[in-house]
This record gives structure tokens, sequence and C-alpha cells, in this order.
């Protein structure tokens, strides 16, 4: 009876444990739900539990490659179909934060994925992504900042990047690794990765995605781009509920 019970939890545990996760999930600025723009409540790609919430009136599509000087390269910088998601800051010291939401919280093995691009802004100015909880817990954000001209990762401490700055924009993959740990992958257009990990800030499960960025006064316009939640790696479930079965074996029996 006892083995039978085990494989039983074995068995829900596989079966289960995906469905509390988030779906996978994605959108790009090339689709038709942003051919009138970007604004709140536009619910492209598929996956999200409901639509962008935040912009207000500064958001809009465009091509990446008015960033900077151009796009000596070529290579359409961070666009999709010629474009990209934008919004414009005038007000020094005003956050823009721009958020999607999950399905269901963010799954150990799950990475999300975002392509970003943005003026050089000087202090006080910021730009790049947050991660949250359902809560509003901050528990990890990947940021430019103007005044150290590097971007930094803030999760239950502070680790400086040393990435360099490019107009032609950045790839960026986290990765949740464990319940309260996690990796990023920083990866400039033509450069070479750098890989940070660490522990997340306190709080409950991922939920939500924000895109945020911090104006100094004058105009200057931010670009993201192709944002991904993939399924978790193969085998992760599988793993998880493993190693609950082993510690269900080593448990000793109450009877007989």
């Amino acid at each position: 009876m006892k083995c039978v019970s085990l494989m039983m939890c074995f068995l829900a545990l596989v079966l289960a444990s995906p469905g509390s996760a988030s779906t996978p999930a994605l959108d790009d600025a090339s689709d038709p739900v942003y051919d009138d723009g970007w604004d709140d409540g536009d619910d492209g790609g598929s996956g999200w539990f409901s639509g962008w919430t935040g912009l207000g009136d500064v958001g809009f599509v465009a091509t990446s490659t008015l960033n900077g000087d151009g796009d000596d390269d070529q290579d359409g910088d961070i666009d999709t179909g010629g474009r990209a998601w934008a919004f414009t800051l005038t007000t020094a010291g005003v956050p823009a934060n721009v958020v999607r939401r999950l399905d269901g919280p963010l799954e150990v093995g799950q990475t999300i994925t975002v392509e970003m691009d943005h003026e050089a802004v000087p202090d006080p100015g910021t730009t790049g992504i947050r991660l949250t909880s359902s809560v509003g817990e901050q528990r990890f954000a990947l940021s430019w900042f103007g005044s150290q001209q590097d971007y930094f990762v803030l999760d239950d401490g502070s680790q400086r990047m040393n990435v360099p700055y490019t107009d032609e924009g950045l790839t960026v993959v986290f990765s949740l690794t464990g319940a309260d740990s996690y990796s990023v992958d920083l990866t400039p257009i033509g450069g070479s990765t750098k890989t940070i990990s660490g522990q997340l800030a306190a709080g409950v499960d991922i939920t939500n995605l924000i895109l945020n960025a911090i104006g100094t006064g004058t105009t200057e316009t931010f670009f993201f781009n192709s944002i991904a939640v993939p399924e978790p790696g193969p085998g992760v479930s599988a793993a998880v509920a493993l190693v609950t079965l082993l510690l269900c074996m080593w448990r000793p029996s109450s009877g007989a």
C-alpha cells in the first residue's frame, strides 16, 4: 500500500505542477493589435493573463533604429516587422511603469526574455525591466543607471553588470533557478553575453513583468520588444516531483 501511495503521489506531482505555472507566452510589436499604436488594454500575442497597463498616453510603435546614431549594421536592431514598442518621456523624475501580467506564477526552470534599446540617458535617467509579485513586491530588476553609465541587477542587494552601452539594443534573459534564486543573461546585439546569478529580494511568486524608465527632462525614447515566457526546461517538473518522492520514502512509516 505504501508503494502504491508513493507512486500516486509522484504521478500527481508530475501532472499537476505545470498547471499552476505560467503558461507559455509571447508577444512582439509586429502583432496586428498594435497597428494603431501601443495602448492600455492591448492584448497582443498569446498566453498572458491580460493586456498592457500603465501606458497612459506615452506609448506608440516605431522602429528602434531611430535610437542613437541609426542602424549601422542594417540588422534592424530589436525590430520585428520593422517596429518595436516605444514610449517617450519628457518630464524629469516621473517614471513610466508598463505592466504585462503572467497568467500564473513563474515556475522554477522558466525564463522571461525581453529585448530593449534605449539612449544612454544621464543621471537621473534609468530604464530596464522589473519582476514583481502579485502584491507588488519587487523581486528582481535589471536597470541602466545614468549616474553610473552601466547596467545593475537589483535583487536582495545590488550587482554591477559591467556591460558596455550600445545603441543597437540588448537581449535580457531571466531564469528562475530556485524558489528564491535566479540567473540573468545580458547580451548586447553583436556582443558577448554576461551572466550574473543571485538571490531574489524577499517576496512571493513572480507574476508581473514591468518595462520601466525615468526620464531626465529632455525628450527621450525607450524601445522594447519580443517578450517571451517558454515552458520550463525538460524534466524540471519531474525532477521536483522525484525529490518530493524520495523525501516521502525517507519519512518513517507510521504503522503497518
